[in-house]
Order: C-alpha cells, then sequence, then structure tokens
C-alpha cells in the first residue's frame, strides 16, 4: 500500500469508529430518557367522583383529585385536586387508540394547596364512554380510567 492510501485507510478507520461511539452514546441517551419519562407515570385505579388518591413510588400519598359528579359529554363539571402548593396541575383527557382534540385543562390555584377547573368532555362520535385521564403536578404524571354517562 501506499503511503497516502495508508493514511486514507486510517482516517476511516478513525471515522468508523467515532460514528459507532457516537451511535452507542445517542442510544443511552435515548433510554435513560424513555426510562425517565416511563417513570413519571403511574397508572391508578379509582373513581373520580367518590376521590382519587395518587402516590409517589414509596406510597406516599402526593395528591387527591375528585370530581363533583359523573361527567357526561359536553356538560361542564368540576374537579378538585388537593396536591403540595406551588405545583402546576394539568388534567388531559382521551380515548384508549383515539385522539379527543384539545382535551387539557390547567387546573387554577385556590386557597391550602386545592386546584381547581371546570372539564368539558367532547362526545365521542364513536359512542365510546370509557376515557383515560392524566394527571400531572409538575414533572410527575398519574393516569386513570373511568366512564361517562352516555
Amino acid at each position: 500500500m501506499t503511503s497516502k492510501t495508508q493514511q486514507k485507510a486510517h482516517w476511516l478507520n478513525r471515522l468508523a469508529w467515532g460514528a459507532i461511539i457516537l451511535l452507542v452514546l445517542a442510544a443511552g441517551i435515548y433510554y435513560q430518557y424513555t426510562q425517565q419519562q416511563l417513570n413519571h407515570l403511574m397508572v391508578t385505579r379509582c373513581d373520580p367522583v367518590l376521590g382519587c388518591t395518587f402516590s409517589d413510588a414509596s406510597g406516599n400519598a402526593i395528591a387527591t383529585l375528585k370530581f363533583a359528579q359523573k361527567p357526561s359529554p359536553v356538560q361542564a363539571f368540576g374537579v378538585n385536586v388537593t396536591a403540595k402548593a406551588g405545583e402546576q396541575v394539568t388534567l388531559r383527557f382521551d380515548m384508549k387508540g383515539m385522539a379527543m382534540g384539545p382535551a387539557a385543562y390547567k387546573l387554577q390555584s385556590a386557597s391550602g394547596g386545592v386546584f381547581t377547573g371546570k372539564v368539558i368532555l367532547p362526545v365521542c362520535i364513536q359512542g365510546r364512554a370509557d376515557w383515560r385521564a392524566t394527571l400531572t403536578l409538575d414533572q410527575q404524571s398519574w393516569v386513570f380510567f373511568f366512564t361517562t354517562h352516555s
């Protein structure tokens, strides 16, 4: 091999190893990000009309939520969340396998760590009544399921 050919082969070898290292680093960063996102999402079984308690991974109660009534599509109903003061509280609604449009609400802070809001759920054109709600307090999220009146 000539000196130029050897230099070119050496340069290509370094480039290939650099690309492999970058791919491994990118895969690691992606894995960490997805694990972090999964850690922020917990499924909770509850009846939001009777009240739900949301806990952290250690089982410590973080927040409670209560609907003022059993929800019906296109009829406003009240939602109260009690959480640590200073939290940002959002509630998003959708259905499994079906995007329902902009059904997300930022609850307003009242006093003593209580957050309130009025929510209106859209009508499902397929007639479904099985809802999925995601409650988010700053970086922690919980999912719960409920049904509406037809």
